[in-house]
């Protein structure tokens, strides 16, 4: 079939992926030379032929096409739309192209992720997950006393272990354990009086901290993952994440442990492919700024904020139950 006049063949591969074969390299360096390409370090981002051509001949197709999602590869060899799910492989005429042919995986298009896993040599373990308690009256007591009620069935949902009383999460990236962190029951606050100087007492005060994250190369995100993964909900922290995945059951919850998301994590959450992306931070401002990051790397998904004065997601879903209002919200 003739695409915006280049040559392609439409196949299907042994494994059921729509193929487009043909003129790809020739089709990408017009779209370079005519200035309707965007570039990144391992792609060239142009519109794609088939959703513009289907547009062009079929006003009920799910317009616009103007927005750049198909990501092909830097070599011009292969590329993929995140629009319309085609494949596109390079092959001149000269080709003899057989249906063996293997299309690589879309998130295999958007670069290498090297998966960062908390070790099993330094001080904090791996493999010491396992040895958590499973239940401990005080930890649970707190999670569900002092967090929400639901974690009466939310904590063995989520599999989370028990450490001196304190509740240990797990982290886990397409069902494999990576990570654990710690939330701190009872923080204590040391306050410690000593002479300065000039012989006057000055109070210095030490606050544990309400969480311990162990060591690691780079810090993951806390997924909660469920359904088909395509529709993400950005948050701070573990306990955002947690009450975001009941105001937004149909959302898989995405916390940064802190307010900025990190190349890392990006790197992550585009190996999920997102088609809709929602960013709620405790503060609009914050939500802001990691919408600017996603837009410069995931710039094929739906993304939009929820905006918020300082109240967090685990505040509002509180508030929520305290008000007796419907607590799944966000659709």
């Amino acid at each position: 079939m003739n695409l915006e006049g280049f040559e392609f063949d439409h196949i299907v591969s042994r494994k059921g992926k729509d193929i487009m074969l043909g003129q790809l390299q020739d089709y990408v360096e017009a779209c370079i030379d005519n200035e309707e390409c965007s570039e990144t370090k391992d792609h060239y981002i142009c519109q794609c032929p088939y959703c513009k051509t289907a547009y062009l001949h079929d006003h009920t197709y799910d317009g616009p096409y103007t927005k750049y999602k198909l990501y092909v590869k830097k070599d011009k060899t292969t590329g993929f739309c995140f629009r319309c799910d085609q494949a596109y492989v390079n092959a001149s005429n000269d080709d003899q192209v057989s249906f063996k042919i293997e299309v690589p995986e879309p998130e295999m298009l958007l670069g290498d992720f090297e998966l960062t896993k908390l070790d099993n040599s330094g001080t904090w373990r791996l493999d010491m997950f396992d040895d958590f308690d499973k239940f401990d009256a005080q930890g649970f007591e707190y999670l569900v006393n002092k967090r929400h009620s639901y974690f009466n069935k939310l904590a063995d949902l989520l599999n989370i272990r028990y450490s001196n009383h304190n509740p240990v999460i797990p982290f886990y990236y397409r069902g494999e354990l990576i990570f654990y962190q710690f939330k701190i029951v009872d923080p204590k606050r040391h306050v410690t009086r000593r002479k300065n100087s000039r012989g006057e007492y000055e109070e210095k005060v030490y606050q544990e901290p309400k969480y311990f994250t162990p060591p690691i190369d780079h810090k993951p995100p806390y997924v909660i993952e469920h359904g088909n993964n395509k529709k993400f909900i950005i948050c701070e922290g573990t306990f955002d994440a947690i009450a975001l995945l009941l105001q937004a059951p149909s959302y898989t919850p995405f916390a940064l442990l802190g307010s900025s998301i990190t190349d890392y994590q990006l790197a992550m959450l585009r190996t999920y492919i997102p088609e809709k992306i929602i960013v709620y931070m405790d503060e609009t401002e914050l939500s802001k700024k990691v919408v600017n990051r996603l837009n410069a790397f995931i710039n094929y998904a739906d993304i939009s904020i929820i905006y918020s004065n300082g109240e967090d997601p685990e505040e509002r879903l509180k508030r929520l139950i305290a008000e007796e209002q419907n607590i799944q919200w966000i659709k």
